[in-house]
């Protein structure tokens, strides 16, 4: 054993060393190397079961691992490769999103539509009225009656002024005597952007 001393007071350093008991390391007794054996075996023999424990858990983990691999292969062998199920709704998506353009567009023509109605009841002055409407691709065609001549004037320049009409023209004016009245029959055409 060494012993140090280590006084705040004193200046020098006091430094012992004594034997260990009678007889030092050399000496141990028969008990001693039995208990020295069986703690080894001991040891040993926990290292085993754990080493053991360690082993036969990750052997029911790889097995639990590889029946799920099996299943999975199961599955992909009955509804085929997943690339390929993902292939497909990437070209579903596609063919979708074509078929929505479509119908955008079909709704647009048809919002056009109802907004060139809409702007045509607009620009008819009260002594005139629509009888006919026809639409083909970009040409709309009025056919109706007026009072005054200056009245379908007015409804050409009113179309005319609309952000999606490229021409109106009055392509027909013609006037009928209905008893003692005069109308003048119409036919305007316009063309869209």
């Amino acid at each position: 054993m060494i012993k140090i001393n280590l006084a705040k007071a004193s200046a020098s350093i006091t430094v012992e060393a004594q034997p260990l008991a009678s007889g030092g390391l050399a000496n141990f007794s028969a008990s001693d190397n039995v208990v020295k054996v069986v703690l080894m075996l001991v040891f040993v023999i926990g290292l085993y079961s754990y080493e053991s424990y360690t082993i036969s858990e990750k052997k029911s983990r790889f097995y639990v691992v590889n029946n799920e691999a099996g299943e999975l292969k199961q599955q992909v062998t009955k509804f085929g490769p997943v690339t390929a199920v993902v292939e497909d709704l990437a070209k579903e998506r596609v063919k979708l999103n074509k078929q929505m353009e479509v119908i955008e567009k079909i709704s647009k023509k048809r919002a056009f539509k109802l907004s060139s109605i809409l702007e045509l009841q607009k620009a008819i002055p009260v002594d005139s009225w629509v009888e006919e409407i026809s639409v083909k691709e970009n040409l709309i065609k009025f056919n109706g009656f007026s009072r005054d001549p200056r009245s379908v004037q007015q409804i050409v320049a009113h179309l005319q002024n609309l952000e999606f009409v490229d021409i109106a023209t009055n392509k027909e004016l013609s006037m009928q005597k209905i008893g003692k009245s005069e109308i003048h029959t119409f036919k305007i055409e316009v063309r869209t952007r």
